[in-house]
């Protein structure tokens, strides 16, 4: 470029910065704070602008590109472009989540003053994970999906080579696990003597096969398959671990007696439904609806239950199960010994 652009005082931080435009196409360049410093930068910027390292596009940009190659944007951008990427590659639950955290972090930055990609260090983020857990979450682990959130958007950025992030390592984020609910016998007990007939199979099958929550309301009759032995079980081709697994595989869940009893009736009730479980508008069970009702049911019994948990006590029930099974082959192997020993 044969002319010197003119450095502007940026009074708002101190920053001497200049337009340059190139084909018709301007960009808004920062330096640094010493008049001499901003000088050496932008002829610097210069000599690579004629060299073709510093790109020119139509697309419309807060970015920053700074004399020593760093790139600097507004937060708002990062975000747009972020969530723009993550609606088109991840799932809508996935995006939701996203938005709704990252939204909250954009929330405290304005509060901060802090709309610049530059201004995030891990000091901010160690902030923001406080400032979360004072208004937006309850318990020990408040505030850590958020900034969660906030930490792949980044990690997303850096890995893409859209800004330069001040950020060396990140906060940890220390779990803590969640309790466990789950129904005792007694419980299950006083809670089927509650229960309307209506009600009981679908509760009594998530006992017994340990379903998701989710598999459990939308099972439909495809699903359920025969034995090469007579029995029957569950075949779930897509299902929450193979959505992360590196080779995914279908889970199949065999059915007991009595599980295959319930299929039975629930056939006779409503043979032409596509689904197996139906409410009493013969429509498959909405999340809201099933959770409101078995809640209804544990508040009238004074015990504190949920969908999910009764996948919680069917695994328990099988690791009693399995203990008792190994307790008795570790008697069973010492009798032995102990027989051939006395031989």
């Amino acid at each position: 470029m044969k002319h010197t652009h003119a450095l502007i005082l940026d009074k708002r931080n101190g920053h001497y910065c200049a337009r340059i435009q190139v084909n018709g196409i301007r960009k808004y360049f920062k330096f640094s704070t010493n008049r001499r410093e901003a000088d050496q930068q932008l002829r610097q910027l210069e000599q690579n602008i004629a060299a073709g390292r510093v790109p020119f596009s139509i697309e419309e940009t807060t970015l920053i590109v700074m004399p020593d190659g760093k790139k600097d944007l507004r937060i708002e951008e990062l975000m747009h472009r972020h969530l723009k990427w993550i609606e088109a590659n991840r799932t809508p639950g996935t995006f939701k989540n996203r938005r709704l955290h990252i939204r909250t972090f954009l929330t405290f930055l304005k509060e901060q003053n802090s709309l610049w990609v530059s201004q995030i260090t891990r000091e901010t983020l160690e902030t923001f994970h406080v400032w979360v857990k004072s208004f937006h979450g309850r318990g020990v682990n408040a505030g850590n999906e958020a900034l969660g959130h906030v930490k792949a958007m980044c990690n997303w950025a850096i890995d893409l080579d859209i800004c330069t992030m001040n950020i060396i390592k990140f906060p940890k984020i220390r779990r803590e696990l969640p309790e466990t609910r789950r129904f005792r016998p007694e419980d299950i007990e006083a809670l089927f003597k509650q229960l309307p007939v209506d009600f009981q199979d679908i509760i009594k099958f998530g006992l017994l096969t340990g379903l998701r929550p989710l598999e459990l309301r939308m099972l439909t009759w495809d699903q359920i398959q025969d034995d090469n032995d007579g029995g029957q079980h569950v075949y779930i081709e897509h299902h929450k671990t193979s959505q992360t697994a590196r080779s995914p595989k279908p889970r199949t869940v065999p059915l007991c007696r009595d599980a295959q009893e319930i299929i039975n009736r629930q056939f006779h009730l409503h043979p032409r439904s596509r689904y197996v479980f139906l409410n009493t508008q013969a429509e498959p069970y909405t999340r809201s609806a099933m959770y409101h009702r078995l809640h209804r049911y544990c508040t009238k019994i004074g015990i504190k239950g949920t969908v999910y948990g009764l996948r919680h006590t069917f695994g328990t029930m099988q690791g009693v199960c399995m203990r008792i099974l190994m307790e008795r082959e570790h008697s069973f192997s010492s009798k032995m010994n102990t027989c051939s020993h006395g031989t």
